[in-house]
Order: structure tokens, then C-alpha cells, then sequence
């Protein structure tokens, strides 16, 4: 129920998505001849990406328009048992089963959280909680190995699977957190208690207590500042030396209230903004790690949450701006996310604008099991967005096999037409 009134333009969204899910309804449950013609000139076709599945389920999706499809790694540890011994059995059957289907490859792999072996060495630091003091499985982004261990298994997966695209045709770079996505771990995965228990599962916090990460802060508000006197005139403090900085209360304590004063306020904003950029930092480092060993491959990274929690540790701005910088798409995982147009106007475009300004391709997966009419929602979010791909985990495809026989005329790339702005102060 619509409570409040709409903009024309908005209304005519709603209008046109209340059309097409019409159409949807009255068309035939077989045979995929009710294809829905496109009033305007199309632009190029959008690649559609799918999981991989059975051979019927691999065969059905190619033939309605899917070009490859995605091999998860094991999100929550390494795929290498010991030193030097790595077990690709899981992604040698998804290269296998595409190679059946006709349909090219792409891997998912999770690095983050490493293997046993790896956990009991001297280089491993481990996210700890600020707040809540957990220690994870995960490790520390600040942590000085966390690059050389990308490193060594990205050689190992390259090794494995050659630097061409003939064999691994897309990377869905997993970059942290719960999934692989570029924000922090908040305690998604339904794995993580059962291996780790209560204390090893992530949860809202600020995931930076480790000394590695205390020391990166200092260093980056000593370079802000110069001096300390600078640093306690900005942030209203008295802290005597840098060694004495730390993270404001409102951050470390649960019940700490925050200091509403500008000085205050630019503490906060200066804490902040070093843990956002942190995870941006990181993210830049993954993918010029995957762009050295793949260099014709197509990457994307996982763009996630449900909001902008500033415990995500996400900048949706930053990101667009890095992954322009070695050829990356972005993809994110809020399509069908909310209802048609709340979460277009909402996450969506919050990621898909500055992909636009840098020139980023941008594509929208679903969180999700998503219906039949879902589906033509999520058509027209990307279509909206001028998306350059849409994927979708195989279940839905093969659950609406018609609506992708219906409108595949929809499925390609061009400028959408747009006279409402939002503006986020």
C-alpha cells in the first residue's frame, strides 16, 4: 500500500513495473513463444551469470541466455589442508560440468579465512573485536602477512588453472567478512558457530582490536596531523605523545556515549574514515593481486550488506574508484533485495551512481530465493541501473524459466532515461 503521495516520475516506475508484472501473469506456462518485443532500440546484451548446478539445470539456463556460471569455494576456510598441498576437487568438478554445458567458468575463492595449519603459525593475526573482544578465525586486515598470503594463493590458483581464461573465465574476487564481500564479518554465515563456536562467530562491532590495526591508526593520524598538539586542538583531547592515541569511546565502549561537539564529531569522522578506507585499501591490494595473475580474466568484487552500518566498514563510493583502477566490475548483492522501487532507490543506486561516474560495469545479485514476478522486478532494477550483467543464483532461473524466455529482449546494456534525483546529504 502506497501511504504517502509519489513524484509523477515515481509513480510512473510503479505504473510501469505494475505493466510488465501484468504481462508476466498472463503469459503462458510453457513453451516460451510469448516473448515481449522492445518498443525502443536495444543496446549490446548484458552477460548473464548463473551458480553451477546439475547437467538438466546447466543445460536449461544456457538456453535461456546464460553465458557462464559460478564454483563457491569453501567460504570459511582454504582449500590448501598443508603447506603446499592444495585440494581443488570442488572447483575441478564445477570446471568440469561447465565444460559438459558448454558454458564458460568463473571461481569464487575465500582466502580470509585461512586453514588450521596457517592459524597456528607465528604470522597469523586475527580480527579481533573491539567491543566484544572475540577473537575470529578471520584474519586482520592490518595484518603485515595478509598480503604475501593473498599472494601465495593466487600464484597457487594460477598454478592450477593457468593466467589464460580459457579454464577460469571470471573471478568473483572474495575479498572478507562473512561471504567474501567487502565489509567486516557481522555473524551471516550459518557455519561459522558450528565450526568456531559462540566466541569465534562475528557480530556487529568494530573489528579492528588488534595492535597491527592500533598502530596502522596512529600512523594515519600522525600523518594527518603532523603534531600531537594539532591532533588534541582537532579532536578536543590531551593525549601526550602518538603512542598515547586510541580509538574514541564511542567505538571501543558499548556504552560509551558519543561526544556531540565538533571536536567530537571530527574524532569520530577521522576513526571512521580510517576504518572504511582500510577495507578500501585491502580491497585494492586483492585486486591488483588477481589482476597480476589473471590478466585477461573478468573480475568482479561482492559489494554487500543490507545498509550502510558504518561497523561494514564499506565505502560504496571508494570501491567503484579502486576496481576502475585494475579493470574490475562490481557487483552487488542487493538485487530483489527490497521491493521494486524502495530498494532501487535505496542500496542499489547508492552503488550503481558511482559506478556510473567512474565507468565501472556494474551488475545486481539477489540475496536470495527470489519468484517468478520477483524476477521481473529485478529485470527492471537492472535495466534501471544500465547494467552491464545480471547474475542470479541457479534456483531462481530454473524456477521461472519462462519469465527469462519472456523478456529476454530486456537483457541488454544502455543509458536508462532518469528525471528523479535523491539527494544524501
Amino acid at each position: 500500500m502506497i501511504k504517502q503521495p509519489l513524484s509523477n516520475s515515481l509513480a510512473g516506475i510503479v505504473c510501469c513495473v505494475a505493466l510488465v508484472l501484468a504481462a508476466q501473469a498472463q503469459a503462458p506456462d510453457s513453451g516460451g513463444t510469448n516473448v515481449v518485443p522492445r518498443s525502443a532500440k536495444p543496446g549490446p546484451p548484458m552477460l548473464l551469470g548463473t551458480s553451477v548446478m546439475s547437467q538438466p539445470e546447466n543445460h536449461l539456463v544456457k538456453s535461456l541466455g546464460f553465458s557462464h556460471a559460478q564454483t563457491d569455494s569453501d567460504h570459511l576456510a582454504v582449500n590448501e589442508p598443508e603447506p603446499c598441498r592444495w585440494d581443488w576437487t570442488n572447483a575441478d568438478a564445477g570446471l568440469a560440468a561447465m565444460q559438459v554445458a558448454g558454458l564458460k567458468w568463473q571461481y569464487f575463492p575465500h582466502f580470509h579465512w585461512p586453514p588450521e595449519w596457517y592459524r597456528q603459525s607465528g604470522k597469523f593475526v586475527p580480527l579481533i573485536g573491539l567491543r566484544s573482544n572475540r577473537k575470529l578465525a578471520a584474519m586482520s586486515p592490518w595484518s603485515p602477512d595478509i598480503v604475501p598470503w593473498f599472494e601465495h594463493c593466487y600464484s597457487a590458483l594460477a598454478q592450477h588453472y593457468g593466467r589464460g581464461n580459457d579454464k577460469i573465465y571470471a573471478l568473483y574476487l572474495g575479498i572478507h567478512g562473512d561471504f567474501g564481500e567487502t565489509i567486516f564479518p557481522m555473524g551471516w554465515h550459518p557455519d561459522e558457530k558450528k565450526r568456531f563456536g559462540d566466541n569465534g562467530t562475528g557480530m556487529p562491532d568494530f573489528w579492528c582490536g588488534d595492535e597491527q590495526a592500533r598502530n596502522d591508526f596512529r600512523r594515519r593520524v600522525h600523518a594527518q596531523y603532523g603534531t600531537v598538539s594539532r591532533l588534541n586542538a582537532a579532536w578536543g583531547t590531551r593525549f601526550k605523545d602518538f603512542a598515547q592515541v586510541d580509538y574514541p569511546p564511542a567505538a571501543s565502549q558499548p556504552g560509551a556515549g558519543f561526544i556531540n561537539t565538533p571536536e567530537g564529531r571530527r574524532y569520530w569522522l577521522d576513526f571512521i574514515n580510517w576504518y572504511y578506507d582500510s577495507m578500501t585499501r585491502f580491497t585494492s591490494e586483492v585486486c591488483r593481486i588477481a589482476r597480476h595473475y589473471f590478466p585477461a580474466a573478468l573480475l568482479e568484487i561482492p559489494v554487500g550488506g543490507g545498509s550502510e552500518n558504518v561497523m561494514y566498514g564499506q565505502d560504496t563510493t571508494a570501491l567503484p574508484k579502486i576496481a576502475r583502477q585494475y579493470g574490475v566490475h562490481v557487483r552487488s548483492t542487493h538485487g530483489g533485495y527490497a521491493p521494486f522501487p524502495e530498494g532501487y532507490a535505496a542500496m542499489i543506486k547508492r552503488i550503481a551512481t558511482p559506478c556510473k561516474i567512474y565507468g565501472v560495469p556494474h551488475w545486481l545479485e539477489p540475496p536470495g530465493a527470489v519468484t517468478p514476478e520477483g524476477e521481473v522486478s529485478r529485470i527492471m532494477e537492472a535495466l534501471s541501473c544500465g547494467n552491464f550483467g545480471f547474475w542470479d543464483w541457479g534456483s531462481n532461473p530454473v524456477g521461472a524459466p519462462n519469465v527469462f524466455r519472456e523478456y529476454t529482449n530486456y537483457f541488454t546494456r544502455e543509458k536508462p532515461v532518469v528525471d528523479v534525483a535523491l539527494f544524501f546529504p
